[in-house]
Order: structure tokens, then C-alpha cells, then sequence
């Protein structure tokens, strides 16, 4: 099967302070999603497979919210790159969508 994954890098930075045993709180239910999701509510998905459609991906992400778009890179010859951009209409969806499908069996 195939996995979906998120292409950024991870941050390494940790939040909080350097003091002993010191913490902050969670800014959100999504501390820790990086805050261009939040704020792009764009998601670079790979490793789809060859034969997957926009209607595919649409059906899966949308659990987590409005879709505003999906984007499948085609070849030259029209065929799946194997990768694609999901653009959901509110970031917390798309950090939702990151989340919860970081790393799972798409279409597997």
C-alpha cells in the first residue's frame, strides 16, 4: 500500500522555556502542526498511487472538513506524478486532515 505523508520538514524547535521543569500551555488543539498549514490550510500529500483521482483524494480529506481544491500534477503523457496539493477552506481542517492522516495507508 501506499502512504500518505506530509513532504515539509518537521520543526526541531520545542516550545516552552529553558527553565527547570518550566512548560507552556498548548496554544491550540493543534500545538505542534506547523503554522503555515494553519494559516494555508495547503497540504502536500506524496506517495499516492499512479492511479489515484482528485475525486479520490477529495473523498478522503473531507472527513476533515471543506475542500476547496485538489491538485494532481499530471506528466507529459497525463499521468500522476504520484503526488498532489489539498487545499481545504479553514486551516484547522487542514491541521485536522495533517494530524490524522500523517503517515497512513491510502488506497493500500
Amino acid at each position: 500500500g501506499e502512504q500518505v505523508k506530509d513532504g515539509r520538514a518537521k520543526s526541531s524547535a520545542k516550545s516552552g522555556t529553558k527553565g527547570k521543569g518550566m512548560k507552556t500551555a498548548p496554544k491550540s488543539k493543534h500545538d505542534g502542526v506547523e503554522e503555515d498549514v494553519l494559516v494555508s490550510a495547503r497540504l502536500f500529500v506524496r506517495n499516492l498511487p499512479y492511479t489515484v483521482t482528485e475525486q479520490d483524494v477529495e473523498a478522503h480529506f473531507g472527513k476533515f472538513g471543506e475542500i476547496s481544491d485538489v491538485h494532481l500534477p499530471l506528466d507529459a503523457v497525463k499521468k500522476s506524478k504520484g503526488f498532489g496539493f489539498v487545499t481545504f477552506v479553514v486551516g484547522e481542517d487542514a491541521a485536522s486532515a495533517l494530524e490524522g492522516l500523517d503517515k497512513t495507508i491510502f488506497q493500500g
